[in-house]
């Protein structure tokens, strides 16, 4: 490389000089010797021997009218080894100010931002980057990945749970050694503590207490040895504001302790709650149904008196009711079902003389009835009867072992609630084969059948079978006794899954067992 022949004009050594040049000076910059000191400070760079290049990148940079984006970004590369960050900095706002839609000047100034500590500005200069920055340029995917991980360190770290990383049992067993005021509290930062299931060891006659009312509680179980009455359960609901569900097995009556019902408020968010009581009457309604307007999933078990007096509003209240359970319960009163129903079961339940009269609502929505083993004192009733014009859309009905006659049967297969059932119980009744026929005939969905323990024969099952052709998929038949063998096997040979079990085998010695 030529020597320089105006060294006086300029000292290469000072990055500060700023010596005015004569205009004859200017023109004897030549390119070759301006490429010549950029190669120069990039050897120098290599070498870190950083002051010398920033020396030549001064005196190269100087030499230009419009200085290459290149030689700033070396010069404020050079600049950030040195720890002139504010130097770097105004480097860096050049080649953007300069070269704005080309990324270097972005990725450097960023850069530079996160060495002053200032990540956030940075997070704003890629944001800036990726609206100027044309996207077919191959750095665009730079600035967006730089932006990406600079946007996870900044979010706000979430708190580790340690109870996520150890077995269930674990965590049981060391969560059963706390109190339970103190494992609501920690329900605030610990997302695995929002589904609660207590026992006894863990829940004390304190079971609630003042300090936790802004729990993140979404879910609680008591186990059947926890035994609350309502004024402590309205206390664990009042003091939970988020509690979507709660589950009480073992719920007994008012302890006539502890605050008044009335001191209590609404429990908007809860949306399923089962309670059980076991052998007690718990009249509990009036305060109940007047404080969980949002309820989708109410199931009441073992309840003596699971209903209301005539001059109450009744269930009808609860406007967003889908499922409703009353099990092994005494039914007295009119429940006034709500129009949202869904699905109703009064498994297991004994139906005073007053109910069903009294049930005649329009229930649009109802799709599954059940009740199995289901006895009204005043003898067997109409699904009609029990449940009005709500029939028509039913897809799954059990009325196993329920107390019916043959002519409840037939009330039973002329309305409208079989035509368009998909899954049908009518184990133990008294099921003939002509109401297999009928039901053949106008069935037009029925997919599964229960006829265990029924008088039916092979020629209603024909019946059957002939007429859901389409749809039947699964037939129960245990202890049948009339159906004969070849009849199970005719049917099975038409693709039907048939269940045909004897205990004690048929009459005559003669054992068949399910296949």
């Amino acid at each position: 490389m030529k020597a320089f022949p105006f060294k006086d004009a300029m000292d290469p050594y000072d990055p500060l000089s700023v010596k005015p040049r004569a205009e004859g000076l200017v023109n004897a910059w030549t390119e070759d010797y301006r490429q010549g000191l950029l190669n120069q400070a990039t050897e120098h760079y290599r070498q870190s021997n950083y002051k010398a290049a920033l020396a030549s990148l001064n005196e190269a940079i100087q030499s230009y009218d419009e200085p290459p984006l290149g030689a700033y970004n070396v010069r404020a590369a050079t600049h950030m080894k040195l720890g002139n960050l504010s130097d770097a900095l105004k480097d860096a706002g050049r080649m953007i100010r300069k070269y704005e839609s080309h990324p270097t000047g972005y990725l450097r100034l960023a850069q530079v931002l996160k060495m002053q500590g200032r990540p956030a500005d940075a997070l704003r200069i890629y944001e800036k980057g990726l609206l100027r920055v044309p996207p077919t340029v191959p750095q665009f995917q730079d600035i967006q990945d730089s932006r990406d991980r600079l946007s996870s360190t900044l979010a706000p770290k979430k708190l580790l749970d340690p109870l996520k990383s150890l077995p269930e049992e674990l965590a049981l067993e060391i969560m059963g050694r706390f109190h339970f005021r103190d494992i609501v509290r920690a329900s605030q930062s610990y997302d695995s503590l929002r589904e609660l299931s207590i026992g006894a060891d863990s829940a004390q006659t304190v079971v609630v207490s003042h300090g936790f009312s802004k729990a993140n509680l979404r879910r609680f179980e008591a186990s059947p040895n926890v035994n609350f009455n309502f004024e402590t359960a309205c206390q664990l609901l009042d003091q939970c504001p988020l509690l979507e569900c709660a589950i009480f097995d073992s719920f007994t009556r008012f302890s006539g302790l502890g605050p008044s019902p009335n001191q209590f408020g609404t429990f908007a968010t809860l949306r399923r709650l089962h309670i059980c009581c076991p052998g007690e009457p718990v009249p509990l309604y009036d305060h109940l149904i007047k404080r969980i307007p949002n309820i989708q999933d109410l199931s009441l078990e073992r309840c003596r008196y699971a209903a209301l007096s005539p001059n109450q509003v009744g269930l009808s209240e609860l406007h967003q009711l889908e499922t409703l359970r009353l099990f092994d319960s005494v039914i007295s009163g009119n429940l006034k079902l709500p129009t949202s129903l869904k699905s109703i079961s009064l498994e297991h339940s004994v139906g005073e003389a007053t109910i069903l009269g009294q049930l005649r609502v329009h229930v649009p929505e109802l799709k599954r009835i059940n009740l199995s083993r289901y006895v009204h004192r005043a003898g067997p009733m109409t699904i009609q009867a029990l449940l009005g014009a709500s029939t028509a859309n039913v897809e799954y009905l059990n009325l196993s072992y329920m107390s019916a006659d043959q002519q409840y049967m037939a009330d039973v297969f002329r309305g409208q609630v079989v035509a368009n059932v998909e899954a049908l119980g009518l184990a133990g009744l008294p099921v003939s084969d002509d109401n297999l026929a009928y039901l053949g005939s106008v069935a037009s969905r029925l997919k599964r059948i229960n006829l265990s323990s029924t008088l039916v024969s092979g020629v209603g099952v024909k019946a059957l079978v002939n007429g859901c052709k389409d749809t039947l998929t699964w037939i129960k038949l245990d202890n049948c006794r009339k159906v004969s063998p070849d009849a199970i096997e005719w049917a099975r040979s038409c693709g039907i899954d048939v269940s045909y079990y004897f205990r004690d085998g048929l009459a005559g010695g003669r054992a068949v067992r399910d296949i």
